[in-house]
Order: structure tokens, then sequence, then C-alpha cells
């Protein structure tokens, strides 16, 4: 719990810097630095780079910009985007922002631009272009905009939508957020942890539009209050949920409330997107995932403590940043042969999980990956692992046995970073073909 404080924490003052905080902006030889004043070049037509980054990170939005996957037999057409507000201020994330910020995001958000002020637009609907500059717009901090917002519109290039403290947002009644599988939607404060950026807002505010104990706007699910059920299935056609949704806490110097939540949640097939969705649902035993799901979305499930096992779909390729980290009860859990990609800090504080199999495919073990998983006895490690990052196996005190699938020779050939004596000095199994 103590981790999940200090990594939100450590987030909110990274974003702040690279996004609210002129002083820290970077300058460059000239003097000039990366806010993007109104009045600049308009968007234009490039694509937005994909593919792997440098150390295992990954580009926002996958493949493609965005990150979104069409329906099977390709039905549904996307309608076009309204037309951009003009006179809104960018902050241009230089490949130096973005090393700062990696431990915390996990992936790179470079090179991109971040929204961080209504510069000279006077406008109250309010639609943030999806390219700026030619590059895409992939960060918008919620409390730089006026309060006299009507509606807001961002387009599915967006990976972050975050706040320090939650705009008085009196006059928003509309909002349309992106179709983005890496979305994460989330509120920070150095002291507070609230359900939702738009607790201020209009639309939040209005009973009427709440679903027993479910807030939804268009096709998202943004928050929950304590009149949930304790049993309770996410609302068919639902693309997103956002980060905290299903909170079971609000303050950070008292951690735990007294709030009766949910217990069992199932999502529909057309959930896409939960980063940091049930972030802290201390009461969460059972989640019934989509089978056509592709990823488990950055601290998903953190510090969900209750939890003791979850079944992932064959089709999951992907396990985000600190998906599972601090899942103190979570003693079984079958990594899907297709996964390629485990994030930082994945299984972090999973005190419980005494083995694990990580499939063929998966290149790089991500910093702290594993650390702190005391209960870890064994693990498979394929041959087609090259890296293992720092801490990935810190404090791994009962891990004795390491499978792997390869030769002597090549495991000789990994990169292993420092702070893995736990994994170092247990008993190296080469040629494992399984049981």
């Amino acid at each position: 719990m103590k981790k999940l404080l200090t990594m939100l924490l450590c987030f909110v003052m990274a974003l702040s810097c690279v996004f609210g905080v002129a002083a820290c902006a970077p300058t460059d030889d000239m003097g000039n630095s990366g806010v993007v004043t109104p009045g600049g070049d308009q968007p234009g037509g490039t694509e937005q780079p994909g593919g792997d980054q440098p150390g295992g990170t990954e580009q926002p939005g996958g493949d493609q910009p965005g990150g979104d996957e069409q329906d099977p037999g390709g039905e549904e057409t996307p309608e076009p985007a309204p037309e951009p507000s003009e006179g809104l201020e960018f902050f241009l994330v230089t490949e130096d922002d973005a090393e700062s910020m990696k431990e915390i995001l996990g992936y790179y958000y470079t090179p991109c631009y971040g929204l961080i002020g209504m510069g000279t637009c006077t406008d109250t609907d309010i639609v943030i272009p999806a390219e700026y500059n030619g590059l895409p717009v992939c960060v918008v901090r919620l409390d730089a905009l006026s309060e006299s917002v009507t509606s807001l519109y961002f387009p599915d290039s967006v990976d972050l939508i975050f706040c320090e403290y939650a705009p008085n947002f009196r006059a928003l009644t509309d909002l349309h957020l992106p179709h983005n599988p890496d979305l994460m939607i989330i509120k920070l404060s150095p002291s507070e942890i609230t359900p939702s950026p738009f607790v201020n807002s209009a639309f939040y505010q209005d009973p009427d539009n709440w679903e027993d104990g479910a807030l939804y706007i268009n096709d998202w699910l943004l928050a929950t209050n304590e009149t949930l059920p304790t049993d309770y299935t996410v609302k068919a056609g639902t693309y997103g949920i956002a980060g905290m949704a299903f909170l079971d806490f609000y303050d950070l110097e008292n951690a735990y409330s007294s709030r009766s939540h949910v217990q069992r949640v199932v999502l529909p097939d057309s959930v896409k997107a939960f980063g940091g969705a049930f972030g802290a649902c201390f009461s969460l035993k059972e989640v019934v995932l989509p089978p056509s799901l592709t990823k488990i979305s950055g601290m998903a499930f953190e510090a969900c403590t209750a939890l003791e096992s979850i079944t992932l779909p064959d089709s999951v390729t992907s396990i985000g940043m600190a998906a599972f980290g601090e899942c103190a009860g979570l003693m079984q859990i079958d990594i899907p042969e297709g996964v390629t990609h485990i994030g930082a800090a994945a299984f972090a504080g999973c005190i419980k999980l005494t083995n694990i199999e990580i499939p063929q495919g998966v290149t790089y073990i991500a910093k702290q990956a594993f650390e702190n998983c005391y209960s870890l006895t064994s693990i498979v490690i394929p041959d087609s692992v090259t890296a293992i990052d720092d801490y990935a196996f810190m404090d791994c005190s009962s891990l004795t046995t390491v499978y792997y699938t390869g030769s002597e020779a090549e495991w000789e050939q990994i990169e292993i970073g420092s702070w893995n004596d736990e994994l170092l000095n247990a008993e190296i199994v080469f040629n494992y073909k399984g049981e």
C-alpha cells in the first residue's frame, strides 16, 4: 500500500513539473522553452511513431495512433472529429522530459504534445486536436482549462488525462473521451485521492446522471459511489473505465474508509481501456474479463488486496505497469502464451504469489517486475528473454529455482541488471521443457 501511495505522489510531481511549472520547462541552446504559444503551425498529417522504445518501453497508443481496435467485420465507422478549437496552449514533450517520467509512466511520451492551458482560446465547447505541429497530442492537464467549459472532446491520440486538483467545471455537461486502450484518466494530489477528476462538474453533481451507483458519460464509466451493488456488471457498450472508478478510499492520511464497496465485477466485451480502474479497490475479490481483451492496462488492479486469483483471457498480449502491483492476496495467475510485454512493477508486492511462468515471446523483464514477491519459490523464464532490468527480483527471498528453457550459454548472454541477487543465487535448471 505504501508503495502505491509513493508511486502516485511521484506521478503527480513528475507530471506537474513537465506540464504545469514553467520553471521546469526545458530550454534549447537559444534559451527557448518547450511551451508552444497560440498561433503556431496547425496540426499536420504526420503519423504517430510506433513500435517499442529502448529499454523495454512502449510508445503510447500501440502500433497505430490512438491504439484503437476495429470491431470484427469492421461494422463500426468512427464519426469524423469536430473542428479543433484554436488558440489552445501546448507543451512539447521532449526526450529529456520523457526520460524523467519513464519510471512512473512505464513508457515514453515522446515525441508528442501535452495540452497545458487555454492560451487565447475563449471557446466553451473545447475540441482538443489529435495533432499539433505534426505530432500527436498525447497528454491533457484538466486543471489548466477554463472553468466555463461546457463540453470537452478528446481525440483518440490522448493517452493520459490528469489533474492535480479537480477543476470546478460547474457548467460541464458533455464529454467525449478517447477510444484508446492505453488511456488513463486520473486525479492526483499530494494529500488526497478523489474518485474522479470530474467530481466538481455539472454532470457529476447531477443525481439524475447516476445509475445504480455508477456514473456513465457516453461510453465511459467515470465513477462509482457507496450505493453500487457488491456484485456489479458494467453496462454493455462501455468502452472504458476511468482510473480509480472503484476506489475504496479518499484520504491518503486515513487510507481505509468505512465505505462498503464492490466485491465482484463483470466487464462486457466492449471494454478495452481500464487503466487504474480498480486501483485500491480493497474489497474486490473477483473480476470477469471479456474474452476479446488484449491489454491489462497500467495500474488496473494495483493494491486490490482481496484479489486471490484472476483468469486472463488467451487474447491478452500485454500486461501494463504495476497492473497487479501490491496485490497482497494474489496467489495464482496464469499468464497467457500470447503475452509479449510485462510492464515495470507489474507484480511487485504480490507477497503470496508462489510460482509464475513467463511465456515465450517476452524479451524483457522490466524493472521491479517481481520485487518483494517474498513467497515466490520458482519461476519459468523463456529463452526469448534477452534482458532483466534492475530490481526485477529484489527481495524475492524464497526464490530457490529458476527454470530456463534455453542453454547455459544462452543464459549467460542475458543482460541482468543490478539488485537481482536472489535470481542469481537461485538454482538454474537449463533446457527446461515443461512438465
